[in-house]
Order: C-alpha cells, then structure tokens, then sequence
C-alpha cells in the first residue's frame, strides 16, 4: 500500500518525508519540487509560479498524470507521494495531512534555503506570501477538481507539526500506517494526531484532578474539536487537557467534532468577533502549559466540523 502526504506549505512534509525514507526505505516522489524546478526554469517565485498555475491547469494535470502513472506501476512498492492532491489520485494510499500554525511555518520557510523562487523580506513577508500561494492553491483544487483541501475528512490521519518535530511526526505516521493495514486503525476518521499546545479554548481552563493513563496520550478516549482556518478547538474539556499541559505530554489524539457538537457548545459565532475576547482563556492555558502560542486566530468566527 502506498502512503500520500499533503498539508500546509511549511508544516515540514518534505522533510518528514525524508525520515521516512531513510528509516523505512520509502522511495518518494515530491510534487514540489517538481513545481519549483518548473518556476526556476521560467525565472518565477513560487508565488508568481502559483498564479500562473490558476490561469493555465496544463501545469497541474501535467503533474497529475505522473501521480496516476506511478501509483499503478508501483502499487505494490514502498512509495510515498508528497504531494498535494495524490490522495485524490492515488486509487488506495494511506491519506496524511499536515498542519502547522502558520507564524510557524513563515519561520521554516524563510531558513529552508530554498533558493530565489521562494524569498521573503522578513517572517511577516513570508507569512502573508504564504497564506496567498495557500488560498490560490485551494480556489485552484475546487474549480478544478471539485475537492476541498482542508476538508480533513478526506483523510485517514491528520498531524499538526507546530510542536512535534519531524522524527516524532514520521513515527507517527509509520506506526499507524503498519496499524492502518492491519485494519486496526483507529475509528472515526481522520485521526488528529497534535500537542495540547495546538488546542485552543472555546471556554475556560478546567483544572479538576482526571483519573487518566498519561502513558497512551489519550489514545483511549481522545478530545474532540472542531477546526476553524486551521486552528483546532477543543469542545469537550473535562480537564484533560490541563492534565495534557501540566504533565508535558508531547502530543493528545483527538476526533473531529460534528455541527451538532458546534450547536451544543454555543460556537457558532459571529465571524469578525476579536479573538481577544478571550485573551485571559489563552493566558491560563500558556500559563498551565508553561508555553506561548506562536499566533492566534485573527477572528473568531464561525467554527465548522472539519476546518
């Protein structure tokens, strides 16, 4: 079976890719650098390359029929697609998606060295630049293939990489590939693998003391959130998470909430309404966790089941 791989630019999907290949002998093919060699040869940025790309989808298919082509001949090999729409493509792959807070990525990318096709002024420069190639990219999926990126349903394991380094991240990944296989996966998908430093609360801390095994990191009874411009939410605190915090647990396992989940917990609010509302919730959390959120939603607006 093969494994496909997309997410956000920056959330280290090459690099995860790379520790996986030299630990588990995974060949790789990488739509990006496809992407970026093409721009260099035009003498365009990646930005520049992405708005020619929504203008001419010959780019586009031409990489799609590369994807198509090698997962059948090598269906049966050790292959990994890093690639933004493989899973779409790929006619059964195991389906990853990669997620990071985006002040986060803007900081990978400036130091990634990736040459003059991606160069920014400074991390708000790069972060900006990023979230534009991030909204052209999505329009250009919807209307050309009708998929919505960051529908995470689409996918059978979702990891936010902003506190998971890419060793973690691809043992992750590995451990519920081999799982995934075996059909003893774990159920609803996707499963949302992240930090309780990526959570952010919809209503104060709970703090109360929680009778949990802190050694399966929730495994057995996982959170649920909902995720709203890619940050995720938790609705169910019964103090786990604080348990999560205090206790430094490298990552939690969560579940994707429902819209009725959203109705329940009195989330859907206005979009526009300042996320500052809310600023003494996010300074209890730091506080408990002994941490500082790299950003924060600039609107707390509406909130969906699945991003």
């Amino acid at each position: 079976m093969l494994i496909t791989i997309t997410g956000k630019l920056g959330s280290g999907k090459s690099t995860v890719c790379e520790v996986l290949s030299k630990r588990h002998r995974f060949e790789v093919f990488s739509s990006g650098s496809i992407q970026r060699n093409l721009a260099k040869s035009m003498n365009l940025d990646t930005l520049a390359f992405n708005q020619l790309m929504t203008s001419d989808p010959s780019f586009d298919h031409l990489i799609d029929e590369e994807v198509k082509r090698l997962s059948k001949a090598k269906k049966n090999e050790r292959l990994i697609f890093d690639s933004r729409l493989a899973w779409h493509f790929v006619e059964k792959s195991f389906k990853v998606f990669l997620s990071v807070d985006p002040t986060v990525a803007a900081t990978r990318v400036m130091f990634a060295g990736r040459g003059p096709e991606e160069n920014y002024a400074n991390a708000i420069d790069a972060r900006e630049k990023l979230k534009l190639r991030s909204r052209l990219e999505i329009t250009r999926f919807k209307e050309i293939y009708g998929v919505d990126l960051e529908n995470y349903s689409h996918f059978d394991l979702v990891i936010d990489t902003t506190w998971l380094d890419s060793e973690l991240a691809a043992s992750l990944i590995y451990d519920s590939f081999e799982s995934f296989k075996a059909q003893k996966f774990f159920s609803p998908r996707p499963v949302i693998v992240l930090s309780p430093k990526s959570l952010y609360p919809t209503s104060p801390l709970k703090v109360v003391k929680v009778d949990l095994d802190l050694s399966d990191n929730f495994c057995s009874r996982p959170l649920k959130v909902l995720v709203r411009d890619g940050y995720f939410f938790l609705i169910n605190d019964d103090g786990s998470w604080a348990a999560a915090l205090s206790n430094k647990l490298n990552y939690v396992r969560a579940v994707p909430g429902s819209a009725e989940d959203a109705a329940k917990a009195n989330l859907s609010l206005d979009v526009g309404q300042a996320f500052s509302l809310n600023s003494n919730w996010l300074k209890k959390v730091e506080q408990t966790g002994s941490f500082l959120y790299p950003s924060a939603p600039e609107a707390f607006g509406t909130l969906s089941a699945l991003a």
